[in-house]
């Protein structure tokens, strides 16, 4: 056995060997035991903590540390064997590319886990999450050209020159694609200030419809017609953007044409009648009813009356309700009138009807 012990294979004998692979195994049981039992205690007392950082740590070491550590237990373990020199950069260089995909790893995960966190904390929408999503794109490019720049660095190459290729390169590639960019920098724009969110009925350029998503370089409208609406992001933040989802009350103004053969009497009651009708609808309050001017062989009255709803249904419901009413008043005091004019109303038919 001792003769066994002692005979050399590729420069180690099998003692020593058989020495690592000991100690490489009770390190990988030591880690499965601190799993098992210890990291089992830190989740449960995390469970009760109202803050949710320390289960981030757990969570990391659980998912990344943990594994790391594992490889980590066999690199210095078969650094102590005698292996040639060819050999040991190839385990070192390997190592150093484990390290820093675990590195980064860890850093975007945390991150990740962090923001979503002050996200909820702050009460945003399942939808604003969402829209997380073209933010961290952009952040794990930046952390993982950090890592690569990082792994280099420590391989023993001067990243100066790497890097002046890259601000040289930066700038060819970002005067190639100044569209391109300019729609992501206006991304960070709609994000961080907000104009909309995704389920707003908006109108952009006369174009009104209802958001369903907004990307890095693209946000998608559901016009009121049912077409998609493909918005590149910088003609977004440039124009002028009409939202609903913050509207609490409609003004509406309608103006009604008399004919020129109405009485005094009918004329001077006009007003009180319209507000007696306006009064009497849910949801509605009167403003105001003026004799406003007169045309060719007309005589023309302006109302204006606020709707105290955002949604859509409930202001067309009301305005059938004022104009049915109008119209069987007027029946019935055989006051006589060419027709209703309006505004055309700008509002979320996509989102509200």
């Amino acid at each position: 056995m001792k003769e066994f012990l002692n005979q050399v294979y590729w420069g180690n004998t099998v003692r020593s060997y058989l020495i690592v692979a000991g100690a490489v195994l009770l390190g990988w049981l030591i880690l499965r035991l601190l799993k098992r039992f210890i990291l089992k205690v830190l989740q449960r007392l995390t469970t009760k903590s109202k803050t949710k950082f320390d289960d981030i740590i757990v969570s990391e070491t659980e998912r990344f540390l943990l594994p790391y550590l594992n490889i980590v237990v066999a690199y210095y373990g078969l650094e102590q064997l005698t292996i040639t020199p060819k050999v040991d950069k190839y385990l070192t260089l390997a190592f150093a590319f484990v390290t820093t995909y675990y590195f980064v790893r860890i850093v975007i995960h945390a991150l990740h886990q962090i923001i979503y966190h002050v996200m909820e904390q702050k009460g945003e929408p399942p939808e604003r999450i969402r829209q997380l999503s073209g933010l961290l794109v952009v952040m794990n490019v930046v952390i993982w050209s950090v890592g690569i720049l990082m792994l280099v660095s420590n391989l023993g190459y001067d990243i100066t020159t790497i890097i002046t290729g890259l601000g040289i390169g930066g700038i060819a590639i970002a005067l190639a694609a100044q569209n391109i960019l300019s729609d992501v920098f206006s991304y960070f724009v709609i994000f961080f200030d907000k104009p909309f969110k995704v389920g707003d009925s908006i109108i952009i350029n006369g174009m009104s419809g209802t958001v369903e998503r907004i990307g890095i370089k693209t946000s998608h409208i559901r016009s009121i017609s049912g077409e998609l609406l493909i918005m590149p992001n910088a003609e977004i933040v440039k124009s002028t953007i009409q939202n609903f989802y913050d509207l609490t009350k409609r003004r509406v103004v309608f103006t009604l044409t008399l004919h020129e053969e109405s009485t005094e009497a009918q004329i001077q009651s006009i007003p009180g009648i319209i507000k007696e009708i306006i009064d009497g609808t849910e949801h509605v309050v009167f403003d105001r009813s003026h004799l406003s001017g007169f045309g060719n062989a007309t005589i023309n009255f302006e109302t204006v009356y606020f709707v105290n709803n955002p949604d859509y249904k409930v202001y067309m419901d009301a305005q059938q309700q004022i104009y049915l009413g109008i119209l069987k008043a007027f029946r019935e005091n055989n006051i006589r009138f060419l027709f209703f004019t309006f505004p055309p109303l700008q509002a979320p038919l996509a989102k509200k009807i």
